[in-house]
């Protein structure tokens, strides 16, 4: 690998000077688990699920990945590699009725890049199947910070914060999702039992909650 090292100049100056040594330079690492990942993902489309798991465990425990990637700018191509290597693998663990395993991929895939709205929602809708509702709480709500309209977090979060008792936000939330398609049958149902949860069941509770289920 290439590592540079400071030297002076004639000059007095500082100056960095390449050394070489022994093993692999990042670009032939990269190389590596970019082309083990498209293995995976051939293996994948074959519907060959057991092998492409093994190459992409392979490949997230390559000797590329013995350091942390995750805040060096250098490192990006490697830690993009092992983000879809794990997003991947949570997707063939939940089609495989493992939701464990996809649950703590997911997991995973989040703390590697926090960034997409999707995996966020996910991640939600696995822990509420998993009744682990206050991680799913958090996913969604971490879904509507990265997208404040995005539908299917918001009817998610109605549904998670009713089933934990929390009416006030059950409530908020469907207000925010009725705020983007106000005739939303969900969105409508839940803010109606919220509302009769917290002892608010005045008539015009009771007509939308009659609007909702019909």
């Amino acid at each position: 690998m290439v590592k540079f090292r400071g030297l002076a100049n004639d000059a007095g100056e500082q100056v960095e000077v390449a050394e070489v040594e022994e093993g692999e330079t990042l670009e032939l690492q990269e190389a590596r688990v970019t082309a083990s990942y498209q293995r995976g993902l051939r293996l994948l489309k074959e519907r060959r699920l057991a092998d492409a798991t093994q190459v992409w465990l392979e490949t997230i425990n390559d000797q590329a990945f013995q350091r942390d990637v995750t805040g060096n700018p250098r490192f990006i191509t490697l830690r993009n590699v092992q983000y879809l290597c794990v997003k991947n693998l949570a997707t063939v663990a939940e089609e495989l009725d493992d939701k464990e395993a996809a649950l703590e991929w997911l997991g995973q895939a989040v703390a590697l890049d926090d960034r997409d709205v999707v995996v966020w929602h996910k991640l939600g809708c696995i822990a509420q199947e998993l009744d682990r509702l206050n991680v799913a709480r958090c996913s969604f709500e971490r879904g509507l910070c990265l997208r404040p309209q995005h539908q299917l977090c918001m009817e998610r979060l109605c549904e998670v914060t009713y089933s934990i008792g929390d009416f006030e936000a059950c409530e908020a939330a469907a207000d925010q999702l009725l705020k983007v398609m106000p005739s939303h049958p969900r969105a409508m149902l839940h803010k109606s039992l919220a509302m009769t949860s917290r002892g608010r069941s005045d008539m015009y509770c009771e007509d939308m909650l009659e609007d909702a289920r019909e």
